[in-house]
């Protein structure tokens, strides 16, 4: 059995990148750090139902239906790329997790241990 660990850190924009990104709308803004996402996310193999299961697992600090809708269609992006997802963190009230259940496609289920 193989085993990859890979750690995606998105950097901060650099001066002279947020200056351009103050005329851009907030769609383009989110459209651009899709793109960056996706870019660190291809480093990630692809699930293939018979050459591997990709397991995650993520301390987001205080998980809750705080989050805003921005923040949880990234979340959504990066567990859209695993077969297990364990997120850490969360708060009793699992209406965050309700809705980013709602980003994901397919058959996702909670599990609370």
């Amino acid at each position: 059995m193989k085993m990859w660990c890979y750690e995606l850190t998105m950097h901060p924009f650099h001066q002279d990148e947020r200056e351009n990104r103050s005329m851009l709308t907030e769609q383009q803004i989110i459209a651009s750090e899709r793109q960056e996402l996706m870019k660190l996310l291809a480093k990630v193999p692809l699930r293939s139902v018979d050459e591997n299961v990709l397991i995650a697992s993520w301390n987001i600090a205080q998980f809750s239906d705080k989050k805003k809708k921005r923040a949880l269609q990234y979340i959504a992006d990066i567990c859209e790329r695993f077969n297990i997802v364990a997120i850490q963190e969360v708060k009793s009230n699992l209406r965050g997790l309700a809705k980013l259940q709602e980003l994901l496609p397919g058959n996702y289920k909670m599990s609370r241990v």
